[in-house]
């Protein structure tokens, strides 16, 4: 594949045709259930696209989604959203050594392993990838403050978070992340000697349950001493535009538009996929909403 080819692949309809940007983000707005479901066959055809052309020196990963119940919503994690201060990676680290033990002797279960002590810590900064990514999705899934991005595999999963708190005259968003396996990290604009990166923590991980329901997947965006050494944490906003000047970006993310108004649509349709808040969260206040939504709101 040439350059002319390569751009003509940012910006036709060879592939999947980008209606506008927001930032560095495609943003594609829809106005039905049933034309986002077009649209996600048509992501399957986009990432096939993807990995069948020549000009790509690696295959991408598959497509992971998150659903926002507000379209105005950022792509942000929710350390950089609720917290008061910027931590550093040994700040978050210390922050969570405190903690560990505290939610052993409130009675939490199956706690994952997480640093002994605070000789550990120091080894923080030798690592290459944010080590244990158990304890942080553990947490993360209890609502703690975290820099991690949850995902999921599933589109549909995404749309049910989008749908569920959603008000029907706001629009919500579902967003779609790929990315190449391989990576030729940019520089960081604020430190050349360091690269940017988003990490995929990854679906393999011994978590709370909730990790397998919602077929969840997380993104972390981190700052690296060359060759690899990790530093601190970034913003995704920072890593995307870090990546948009390439003719073959290291992440493309999409995000889809679609109208609140479809709320009752979308949810009654993946209730009977059996993808529901009691299918993804599996306790009583999950049931009840489950039941509230069958009995409620699809029957009329």
């Amino acid at each position: 594949m040439n350059d002319e080819e390569a751009k003509s692949f940012r910006t036709s309809d060879a592939g999947f045709a980008k209606d506008y940007l927001e930032g560095d983000i495609v943003l594609k707005r829809v106005h039905s259930w049933n034309e986002f479901r077009q649209q996600i066959i048509k992501l399957n055809d986009f990432y096939t696209f993807l990995n069948s052309k020549t000009g790509l020196d690696q295959e991408a990963y598959e497509p992971i989604f998150r659903g926002h119940a507000n379209a105005k919503w950022r792509l942000e994690s929710t350390l950089e959203r609720e917290s008061p201060k910027n931590f550093s990676i040994t700040g978050y680290y210390l922050l969570l050594l405190k903690i560990h033990e505290q939610l052993k002797s409130c009675g939490l279960k199956n706690v994952p392993y997480f640093l002994k002590d605070h000789a550990e810590l120091e080894k923080i900064k030798d690592a290459q990838f944010l080590p244990h990514a158990e304890f942080l999705t553990f947490v993360r899934h209890f609502g703690f403050p975290s820099p991690l991005v949850d995902w999921s595999c599933s589109p549909y999963i995404a749309s049910f978070f989008a749908f569920n708190c959603a008000e029907e005259n706001e629009d919500v968003s579902i967003y779609s992340l790929f990315q190449k396996q391989l990576q030729s990290l940019p520089s960081n604009p604020a430190a050349p000697s360091q690269s940017m990166s988003i990490d995929f923590i990854g679906e393999y991980l011994a978590s709370h349950k909730r990790h397998f329901l919602q077929q969840s997947n997380y993104t972390v965006c981190l700052t690296k001493e060359y060759p690899g050494k990790i530093q601190d944490f970034c913003s995704h906003k920072e890593c995307i535009s870090a990546f948009s000047d390439e003719i073959f970006p290291q992440a493309i993310i999409f995000k889809f538009i679609l109208p609140g108004s479809e709320k009752k649509v979308a949810l009654k349709e993946l209730d009977k996929m059996n993808i529901n808040k009691y299918s993804l969260f599996g306790d009583e206040e999950s049931l009840l909403n489950t039941l509230f939504n069958r009995e409620a709101l699809f029957k009329n």
